[in-house]
């Protein structure tokens, strides 16, 4: 492509690239501000119409799940194996 996207924060930026013999980066710039904060990921559609984010909404809290001692399940699987 000619662009690289990434997140700022709940932003989206782009930065213009142009590569060859020598790679080139212009100044990033601002896309747009995003309700969702991308903590799995996002794509760009193929003709770069749309992106598609998975993540939460940056308003919503998330409650906290702990896990205690996760590795015992992983040496029980693993003898079974």
């Amino acid at each position: 492509g000619r662009q690289i996207f990434y997140w700022k924060d709940n932003t989206m930026m782009a930065v213009a690239v142009r590569s060859g013999e020598t790679f080139a980066a212009e100044t990033p710039r601002k896309l747009f501000d995003s309700p969702l904060t991308a903590v799995w990921g996002y794509d760009v559609a193929r003709d770069g119409s749309a992106f598609y984010v998975a993540g939460y909404k940056a308003s919503r809290t998330s409650p906290i799940v702990f896990v205690s001692d996760i590795t015992a399940g992983l040496r029980s699987s693993a003898k079974a194996h």
